[in-house]
């Protein structure tokens, strides 16, 4: 049976929900807003979530017994919950990107991938604000850009949004040895 001594010693405080850092590196094409966005992504970024993915099941028959076998991963699009800040920087930069993909006006757009996709990266922070591990996304871009909802009775708080990103892959870096 084990001990609560070799628990702790074993155990070395766990992840913290709330130490993480999200880096969207936006297209170049939309601009000053997006530069400014670069540099202080982080502070709007309120939540966001670390990847799943499942893999997928190819079933062959033979002589009336399935046979499973693994199929093609799937990556699961991230969800990123954003603060709506009074300059609505960020509200702005997602509507750009939204257009530079599909034009309204005129419903044309962005033709190819690296024109309107880049890379994005959440990284799990420890304590000291090292990177116990990070994710990369390649070539993610926004799907869904939420509604904001207002009303009089949404009083002392700041209004957020949230922005769902596909990508095509995800790679992992290596965690922090401590």
């Amino acid at each position: 049976m084990s001990s609560i001594s070799e628990f702790k010693a074993i155990f070395k405080g766990g992840a913290r929900n709330s130490l993480y850092r999200v880096t969207v590196t936006f297209p170049n094409v939309l601009g000053t807003d997006a530069e400014a966005l670069n540099r202080t992504f982080n502070f709007y970024c309120k939540s966001a979530q670390l990847p799943g993915m499942s893999t997928g099941q190819v079933e062959a028959w033979f002589n009336g017994r399935s046979i499973k076998m693994a199929g093609d991963v799937q990556y699961e699009p991230i969800s990123l919950t954003i603060v709506n800040d009074t300059d609505w920087i960020a509200r702005t930069t997602f509507e750009k990107w939204l257009n530079l993909i599909n034009k309204a006006r005129t419903n044309t757009g962005a033709t190819t991938l690296g024109e309107y996709s880049a890379d994005m990266m959440i990284e799990q922070l420890a304590r000291d604000g090292s990177t116990l591990a990070s994710y990369k996304f390649v070539d993610a871009w926004p799907s869904d850009v939420s509604a904001i909802e207002v009303g009089h009775d949404q009083v002392d708080q700041i209004e957020d949004f949230s922005v769902t990103m596909v990508y095509q892959w995800w790679e992992r870096e290596a965690a922090k040895i401590i």
